[in-house]
């Protein structure tokens, strides 16, 4: 079999035909046609064009991540059930996911820590609504453990029970003492403090 043409496609420039012994067989990325050194003559086998088929899948799933990845980092699990939903194969995903993660663009631990933090600063969250935050992120419940371990023992609990305390203080002054400490209770319960933590907290406060 035989190379007859190449031609650019007319509604995706960036993408090539390629037709053997007169017929059209696959379409391919410029990346892909490129790195192959595929020019008209060039003989070909089915298994090559197998190949071919198999490189633009690559290509257009790792093109496909790197998308994600402009708008925020993500989990390997995250990224794989994205690129899954996108009818990419299972090899071709396992493939990206595993080149992605050889360049660090996936990290999980990196990302837990990262993604900890962010929430920890930001919404005064405690260590039962943070664990619950990193299991919607899809990551190991052993790097979910370590990092929530690392994260409170740099940020005080209890320090930050007080001050989400502190910020709904202000609605809770022109409420009945059972009203109040209700609301209080359920407030923190809500951003994720141990009962423990809340009672401390509720009985130190003077949100009244």
């Amino acid at each position: 079999m035989e190379i007859t043409k190449i031609e650019q496609q007319k509604k995706n420039k960036s993408r090539y035909s390629i037709f053997v012994d007169g017929d059209y067989v696959v379409g391919v990325h410029e990346s892909v046609l490129f790195n192959e050194h595929l020019h008209v003559g060039d003989k070909i086998t089915k298994e090559k064009i197998s190949e071919l088929e198999s490189a633009d899948a690559r290509y257009a799933a790792k093109d496909a991540a790197f998308h994600l990845l402009k708008y925020r980092q993500r989990s390997v699990e995250e990224m794989r059930s994205r690129l899954l939903n996108k009818d990419f194969s299972n090899d071709v995903v396992a493939e990206v996911i595993d080149e992605l993660r050889i360049d660090e663009y996936l990290n999980d631990e990196k990302f837990a820590m990262t993604y900890a933090e962010d929430q920890v600063a930001r919404k005064n969250i405690g260590p039962i609504r943070l664990k619950a935050e990193l299991r919607k992120k899809q990551l190991p419940d052993k790097i979910i453990e370590k990092t929530v371990t690392q994260i409170y023992q740099k940020h005080d609990a209890l320090e930050l029970a007080r001050d989400a305390a502190e910020k709904k203080k202000h609605s809770l002054r022109k409420v009945d003492y059972e009203t109040a400490y209700r609301r209080l209770t359920s407030y923190l319960g809500r951003r994720g403090f141990s009962w423990d933590i809340i009672n401390e907290v509720v009985d130190l406060e003077e949100w009244r």
